[in-house]
């Protein structure tokens, strides 16, 4: 495993009340605080996707995050490749589709892109992961008995493998990361063709 990506707060989560929402955020300031050495220490690259632009979203953790963000790549030179987490705050997959969108309809107003250089893998180089170097998940593991994406890397998706569990993330632990990838091995990946 070379890159995980999780959820930590989705465009859909504003919803939520202003007390869950503080909560929320405080949480994952004090997470982010105490998970920094470890990765600098355990050579875990962090990038973070989604709007960090958002107001809403305290100074302080925009702060600790901007610190992950920041690390010099270069401690990671050598032929082993870190683990890269991705951390998607204030993010949204409909809406990193519509952010690249209209960053390529800007560029074709502007007559440095034409419609007919936009494809597949343009829009991909667009989003959010592609502007971050990350590829598309083989395995999405869905926990807390959900049978649905929630709007979550829904581009980058259409050939993940899928897998459900009824185990609650906090409860998500190496046995269980055990049994998704079990499952995953045993899948026959035919990426549309037979």
């Amino acid at each position: 495993v070379k890159y995980v990506t999780m959820y930590g707060f989705s465009t859909e989560n504003w919803s939520r009340s202003w007390e869950e929402i503080r909560d929320i955020w405080r949480v994952m300031e004090q997470t982010a605080t105490s998970f920094y050495e470890l990765s600098k220490r355990e050579r875990i690259r962090v990038k973070v996707l989604g709007d960090l632009s958002d107001e809403r979203i305290p100074q302080s953790l925009k702060n600790i995050l901007q610190k992950f963000t920041t690390k010099d790549s270069t401690e990671y030179d050598d032929k082993e490749e870190p683990l890269t987490l991705c951390i998607a705050i204030n993010y949204g997959g409909r809406d990193d589709i519509l952010q690249a969108t209209r960053k390529m309809a800007q560029m074709v107003a502007r007559g440095e892109m034409s419609l007919c250089d936009i494809d597949d893998d343009t829009l991909s180089n667009f989003l959010s992961t592609g502007v971050a170097g990350v590829p598309d998940p083989d395995l999405v593991i869905r926990t807390g008995g959900e049978r649905r994406l929630s709007n979550f890397l829904i581009w980058n998706c259409a050939y993940s493998e899928l897998y459900f569990t009824d185990s609650l993330w906090p409860d998500f632990d190496e046995n269980e990361l055990d049994l998704a990838i079990d499952w995953y091995q045993n899948r026959e990946r035919r990426f549309g063709g037979r």
